[in-house]
């Protein structure tokens, strides 16, 4: 390659470009024989900050500088054999006699040349890794090596207690990034050596070289420049004449400190939006703290902690804050999780922000929607351990090819059950193996041991991998990154398996809102690498066995065969409304309400109803009231219980035939307060939407909350009430609300949340004890208190009369 005179050494350390006229210094360059000729060397001088450095150099990129060192360096290699592995080695013990390195200190290496530092740190019990693209031929291995530009690696931030860079410096085009990377990745108190050549002394002459040397600093240059980064510079020595070795700690930092929920999923999303809101609010590098709610052992550290170590632009803090740690905190984590309310929370736990979109993303709006000012980044970088790397290799060969599934029938993911069997699960993956030739593994928790469905699916599989539990973080992403498909259901591994690209199928079902399968991926993946599933669109298996065995051979995935649920990239707040209102007289909707006799409730509880309702809407309505006691019409029309059953089982009789006659029915708990217009309620056209349960478990177990509920009278809901036999209800510990959702299920229906489809539905006791939400328009008083209890609220007093 000629030498020829570049600009890519116009800029200066400093950001000058303004330079004294050049200068020709007499270097030196080795011939093939190893001998040394004098060499011109042209250099410039920077005007601002006096530092030189050479601009005849045989690349004019920063890829032509990866090119020259990976494909052309040493850049005469028969010169490079009066040197070699041993003499490397040599001086790489009298460096390791020197740093005095304590056995199992995590140690980098920045430019490991031939390796022998790593190999010499190793022999003495030090963890130690190199960095290196040049490619050296006597080099003894590099198997703790990482051949990747420096920057480009992406090593954690503060995760090793040494770095050392020995002769590197005056090669890279940009010392001060280097400098910078490296003080990033030293741990808080932990300690980095640079060794640098010492130009400025006599003993050093020789180290004025043509081609390889970019910077020529002298030795007080060297030290601004690694002090201005942040270094603190505890001694300089000069073991030998011609070297400079600087000895440098870096001190503890003062970083904003922000909380992020548990799980990989959830953090995901999070990491998605950081890097926008760290700009925003001009914050530098922080330090993550995660969140825990649930069991600290299924759900923070062992997922969220090594998960977040991977973002260098992060630093995670091996420490879990409780959430149920005051009333306070609950009331917040729940906001943050179930509920479209604040996204970012200040001064939470000791933590200066507390960030979550859970909320938004559970009830349908996407993360481009929420905080549009904050710019999604859906592929941050990320770092690749050599532990991952080498997993992902050892598995390809173990294995040949392979399919990961995950699959868990526990939890949120019994829904899933009600749609497709364990049966119907265990064919579909047998099938997609068997099609395919390609060897099932499975993965997983250890907790996901315990779950006897998926123990009992994975023995029916023939020549089954079973890594349940057997996997860290680094070798479960190599696992992925190495398979021709991921098959399974929502959870963090699919999620991650989406975002790095892989070919991905995940089965949803009706737990989740429709949009939240489209908003938690990275766009461009959806219908091309990713295909999410409903498994309510489907009959049969055959359709899900056949989408799997053509992305694993490669086939295009037409979107009408995929047949995946269908959903808007835009969702407004409010719907619009079904249609135009004919007149003032017609009535489009029943308001419905059950009074029993013998309880806490009163017929001044209805009127109550009725005046919300009427003072709330425009939309001409019928408020009718089912009830055993008689009730004067100038209250509200009325109608009598049939079967007059006991306590809340009188609710049944609301899908009896003949009780309402217009399209559309909404039905109230009497213990509800409406504050704002409800017409986007009234105009709902979903064939059956309730209130998603406030309590987690009955979430968990598909239980609609009845306290709420809107239904098309168009299509006939008469079995809910045909069907009922106050004689089973031992069967429906959970009352009216599991009796209601599993007769739906049993009849193929399935509700749609009310939350998500109508802004502004809160619970008294879980959202509104501290403070009334801004957007609150319906307050569901379930349980205790009533709404007497609290009449001495202002609120309260002022909506329910």
């Amino acid at each position: 390659m000629p030498y020829g005179r570049h600009t890519i050494m116009n800029k200066c350390i400093c950001g000058s470009i303004a330079v004294h006229n050049r200068t020709i210094v007499k270097g030196c360059k080795v011939d093939t024989k190893g001998i040394e000729q004098a060499v011109d060397i042209t250099t410039v001088e920077c005007k601002k900050c006096g530092v030189v450095r050479q601009i005849d150099l045989p690349f004019n990129s920063e890829k032509g500088f990866t090119d020259f060192y990976k494909k052309e360096y040493p850049p005469v290699k028969q010169a490079y054999e009066i040197k070699d592995y041993k003499h490397d080695r040599k001086v790489a013990a009298l460096r390791c006699d020197a740093y005095n390195i304590p056995e199992r200190v995590k140690t980098l290496d920045v430019g490991s040349g031939s390796g022998a530092f790593v190999d010499e740190c190793r022999s003495r019990g030090i963890e130690a890794y190199g960095c290196e693209i040049g490619q050296y031929h006597y080099k003894n291995g590099d198997e703790f090596i990482y051949k990747q530009q420096f920057e480009d690696v992406n090593f954690p931030t503060d995760y090793f207690e040494v770095v050392t860079c020995h002769d590197v410096l005056e090669h890279v085009l940009n010392p001060v990034k280097m400098v910078e990377e490296m003080f990033r990745i030293t741990a808080q108190e932990g300690e980095c050596i640079i060794d640098f050549p010492r130009f400025y002394h006599k003993a050093g002459n020789h180290h004025w070289k043509g081609v390889e040397h970019i910077w020529y600093f002298t030795t007080e240059q060297l030290e601004k420049l690694i002090t201005k980064v942040g270094f603190v510079v505890q001694k300089e020595e000069h073991p030998i004449e011609s070297k400079t070795v600087f000895y440098l700690t870096k001190p503890i930092q003062k970083r904003v400190k922000i909380l992020l929920p548990p799980g990989i999923g959830d953090c995901y999303w999070e990491i998605v939006k950081i890097n926008a809101f760290l700009k925003q609010k001009n914050l530098g590098l922080p330090d993550i703290y995660i969140s825990n709610r649930r069991n600290r052992h299924m759900n923070a550290y062992n997922r969220a902690v090594p998960f977040i170590r991977m973002f260098p632009f992060l630093h995670i803090k091996e420490e879990i804050l409780d959430m149920k740690s005051s009333r306070e905190n609950e009331l917040i984590w729940r906001e943050a999780y179930h509920r479209k309310g604040r996204t970012i929370f200040e001064n939470i736990l000791g933590c200066d922000y507390f960030v979550s979109h859970n909320g938004y993303l559970t009830a349908g709006i996407s993360l481009e929607e929420t905080d549009p000012d904050l710019k999604c980044d859906w592929f941050p970088p990320m770092f690749v351990s050599l532990e991952q790397e080498k997993y992902k290799e050892y598995c390809q060969k173990q294995f040949g090819k392979y399919i990961v599934f995950y699959y868990v029938f526990v939890g949120s993911n019994k829904v899933l059950l009600q749609k497709i069997s364990i049966k119907e699960i265990k064919k579909i993956t047998n099938s997609i193996v068997q099609k395919t030739g390609c060897t099932p593994i499975f993965v997983g928790g250890t907790w996901d041991r315990e779950d006897k469905g998926l123990m009992n699916l994975i023995s029916c599989v023939p020549n089954a991998i079973n890594l349940i539990g057997e996997t860290n973080l680094d070798q479960l992403f190599g696992l992925i990154r190495g398979a021709e498909m991921v098959y399974g259901i929502p959870s963090g591994l699919t999620i991650m398996s989406i975002a790095l690209k892989q070919k991905t199928v995940v089965l949803w079902s009706d737990f989740f809102h429709p949009r939240f399968s489209v908003n938690i991926c990275p766009p461009s993946t959806l219908r091309n690498t990713y295909f999410p599933v409903y498994t309510s669109e489907y009959s049969g298996t055959a359709p899900l066995i056949q989408l799997g065995v053509d992305l694993v051979k490669g086939k295009k995935i037409k979107v009408e065969e995929v047949k995946a649920k269908e959903v808007p990239l835009k969702l407004k707040e409010q719907p619009q409304p079904v249609q135009p209102i004919p007149n003032k007289d017609s009535k489009l909707v029943t308001i419905l309400c059950v009074l029993k006799s013998g309880g806490d409730y009163t017929i001044e509880y209805v009127k109550r109803l009725k005046n919300m309702v009427d003072r709330n809407t425009t939309i001409p309505h019928q408020f009718l009231c089912l009830t055993d006691l008689e009730i004067s019409s100038e209250i509200c029309d009325s109608r009598k219980f049939k079967a007059n059953y006991p306590g809340w089982w009188g609710k049944v009789e609301l899908f009896r035939s003949g009780l309402i006659n217009t399209e559309r029915a909404v039905y109230f708990d009497l213990d509800t307060i409406i504050l704002k217009n409800i017409d986007d309620l009234l105009r709902v056209k979903e064939d059956f939407a309730a209130l998603q349960p406030w309590n987690l478990n009955n979430r968990l177990l598909g239980i609609c909350a009845s306290g709420l509920l809107a239904w098309n009278n168009g299509k006939d809901y008469s079995f809910i009430y045909k069907k009922f036999n106050i004689a089973h209800t031992s069967e429906y510990p959970k009352g009216d609300q599991q009796y209601i959702s599993q007769a739906l299920a049993k009849h193929g229906e399935r509700y749609i949340p009310l939350q998500n489809l109508v802004s502004g539905i809160y619970s008294y006791k879980r959202n509104c004890r501290a403070q009334l939400p801004q957007d609150a328009r319906i307050i569901c008083f379930h349980g205790r208190p009533r709404p007497t209890e609290v009449i001495h609220l202002s609120w309260v007093k002022t909506n329910w009369i």
